[in-house]
């Protein structure tokens, strides 16, 4: 999570707030995207690791034991954007299944 990013969000929200703009932030853990392939490829290739055993290593950084879903990632941002969460605001939300230590 980019401190600077969190702090910008939090600056634009209280300044584009008053016009009916929200602003947050979603800081998102290891998701099932081509970073996270990236990162696969690099323990296979550093480390000599198979592809089970480099997948095994993202996931088990998680104490859910898996990487998240594109899907998952997705609910969230509808909700985020929707009028279900009108009144949220100039937040970080962290969704990485546990595995930050970041406590707010």
């Amino acid at each position: 999570m980019r401190a600077g990013i969190a702090v910008l969000a939090k600056h634009l929200a209280d300044t584009l707030s008053g016009g009916g703009v929200r602003v947050n932030v979603v800081a998102p853990g290891y998701f099932d995207t081509g970073r996270v392939h990236k990162r696969i490829e690099a323990l296979i290739v550093d480390e000599g690791l198979n592809r089970d055993a480099a997948i095994h290593r993202v996931a088990s950084a998680n104490p859910f034991g898996r990487i998240g879903t594109a899907d998952e990632l997705a609910e969230l941002v509808g909700i985020i954007v929707g009028d279900r969460a009108r009144y949220l605001n100039g937040t970080t939300i962290v969704i990485d299944g546990g595995s930050s230590s970041l406590v707010i």
